[in-house]
């Protein structure tokens, strides 16, 4: 054997050797401590603290004031802690968007019990983003928001500025977010036929129970339940790697419970009749009209989401009554594409864009005060 090859063979034992030495290393310590990391989140400023409303405003990174005036409301999802938008320094949106120079607001739900089973959509929406809203007006002094959405969080978002009506909202931005549920053939099939068991569930708890989400969301991509561990102990060397892998991983495991009363409602309304593309879904009294939005709009989905999957997200953008509107195919799986490895490309597309319609205009008094 040449003496280079030889070389070149022992360099590659010598590594491999080391790492596996860094595995068993972390591999005791994950094992021992239940973690390697501890992560501290971007630093806020509590406005609003309410058992159903906590807004938080963070603080800004650069002297001066944001460098866009239009501050931006970040809504989560109802299932999920907002921890996936802060996820870990270094690989957050949040920090992402105020190293961007945006004015960062975010609106948190609360961890809901059984105290809390006849919450409706309606509860979310009216109190804690409505009364979010309006207080960074009222602080910020700009009389228009941007509000963006991941997952339900952008569903709410379109509910909200399809029912707004002082032109509050002037941006919109969703990812991975489905409006037309008939596109999502497993999840419109499931409350079609199995909705009178996942409903009894919810009914006998007052809520429907965070493990069952979370266990009907991996029904979706069965093989992650295989490749997640083989690659947790395969990168057992890469700190890297399982700064993220722990991050997602805590994310991922305090998932919350849905409310009985909006779990039968996004059930039915949303999943299995699919009212809200066919602007049927009625909220206070009100039909939920979609052409009566307004606002700019930008609508991201990754054909790797089985969940806001393009087919099933695009459709707002006809439904929509905006001048402005765009629709963006970006990269990454469901949670990926918010806080994955190639979530930074789609931050740096929502960033660009908004940055041309984040300055303040003067409105109609009509519509100021409407």
């Amino acid at each position: 054997m040449p003496d280079d090859l030889l070389a070149a063979v022992a360099e590659a034992a010598r590594v491999e050797f080391y790492k596996t030495l860094l595995r068993i290393d972390n591999g005791v310590r994950m094992a021992v401590n239940g973690g390697l990391y501890e992560f501290e989140p971007e630093p806020s400023d509590v406005m609003i603290d309410e058992r159903h409303v906590l807004l938080r405003r963070y603080r800004l990174k650069r002297e001066g004031g944001p460098i866009h005036p239009v501050p931006v409301l970040i809504v989560p999802p109802l299932m999920v802690k907002p921890d996936i938008y802060d996820l870990r320094p270094g690989h957050s949106f949040v920090e992402f968007m105020l190293d961007e120079g945006y004015d960062v607001w975010l609106v948190d739900f609360g961890r809901p019990d059984e105290q809390d089973r006849e919450f409706r959509l309606e509860d979310y929406l009216l109190r804690p983003i409505n009364t979010s809203v309006e207080r960074m007006r009222e602080v910020t002094g700009s009389r228009q928001v941007s509000i963006f959405g991941y997952c339900m969080g952008g569903i709410f978002a379109t509910v909200y500025a399809a029912l707004e009506r002082t032109n509050a909202v002037k941006n919109v931005v969703m990812l991975g977010a489905p409006v037309d549920f008939s596109r999502l053939e497993f999840y419109h099939q499931l409350m079609k036929y199995a909705e009178g068991p996942l409903v009894s569930i919810a009914e006998r708890y007052g809520y429907f129970p965070a493990f069952l989400s979370q266990a009907l969301f991996q029904l979706t991509q069965p093989m992650k339940m295989i490749t997640r561990p083989v690659s947790l102990v395969w990168n057992l060397w890469d700190d890297e790697f399982l700064e993220g892998y722990e991050a997602m991983s805590k994310w991922m495991g305090d998932i919350l419970h849905y409310p009985e009363a909006a779990f039968k409602q996004f059930a039915r309304d949303f999943i299995r009749d699919n009212k809200l593309i066919r602007n049927e879904v009625v909220m206070f009294d009100r039909i939920v009209d979609l052409s009566k939005v307004t606002a700019d709009y930008l609508v991201l989905a990754s054909p790797d989401d089985h969940f806001g999957a393009p087919a099933a997200a695009r459709p707002v953008i006809d439904a929509i009554g905006s001048r402005e509107k765009t629709f963006m195919l970006v990269r990454g799986g469901h949670l990926g594409a918010m806080a994955g490895s190639r979530a930074p490309s789609n931050w740096r597309l929502i960033s660009e864009w908004l940055a041309g319609r984040s300055a303040i205009h003067e409105l109609p008094a009509a519509e100021a005060t409407g």
